[in-house]
């Protein structure tokens, strides 16, 4: 929890949420270390983004605004898991005990059949989560959602999620975010040839 006071502003308008969260160095590669729910440390780069579109989702088993996307993300995978789309769920839980925390993301997992294999982030922390994803500006909200296109280059990062209560507004997010996943996945990756000096 947070303490946060706030004044009213009738002329205020919202951000951006594709713009709160940012890579800091374009030329930087985009990688992160984890660890999976057996405790193994498990690194993600380059190499395991190449030629698949891929999904980061920073969430927590404790956050409903989570539980929403995730069940947005398995219906995203189960169309386009075929065509190429890999989703990475990090996970970041209030209890720092990692099996107390497998138990806690494995229960979700379970009740939502999610089919994709979710990783530990650490401790629910904003902090904590800037620290895994350091290349980023600021981790400002769960979820937040990075998506990688083929070539490994960070091409959106969402934060926040519209939930169905929102109405109109979580029929046009998960519309876009279909269409731009679609969009990605029909891209050509490029061929890098190597020349012989």
């Amino acid at each position: 929890s947070e303490e946060w006071k706030g004044t009213l502003n009738n002329a205020a308008v919202l951000r951006d949420p594709d713009s709160l969260t940012f890579v800091k160095d374009e030329v930087k590669r985009f990688e992160f270390q984890v660890q999976n729910f057996d405790g193994d440390s498990i690194t993600f780069d380059s190499a395991a983004f190449a030629g698949h579109v891929s999904i980061i989702q920073i969430f927590g088993s404790w956050c409903p605004n989570c539980t929403d996307e995730s069940v947005f993300l398995k219906g995203l995978y189960e169309k386009y898991h075929e065509a190429g789309l890999s989703v990475i769920p990090v996970a970041f839980e209030r209890n720092p005990d990692l099996s107390a925390a497998r138990e806690s993301v494995g229960k979700q997992f379970g009740q939502l059949e999610l089919r994709y294999e979710p990783y530990y982030g650490g401790r629910s922390n904003k902090g904590r989560a800037s620290e895994v994803f350091p290349m980023l500006n600021h981790i400002s909200s769960y979820p937040t959602m990075i998506i990688v296109d083929k070539t490994g280059s960070v091409r959106k990062i969402h934060t926040g999620f519209y939930g169905p209560g929102t109405g109109e507004h979580y029929e046009k997010h998960c519309a876009e975010l279909s269409d731009f996943i679609a969009r990605l996945l029909d891209e050509k990756t490029p061929v890098v040839l190597s020349v012989n000096e």
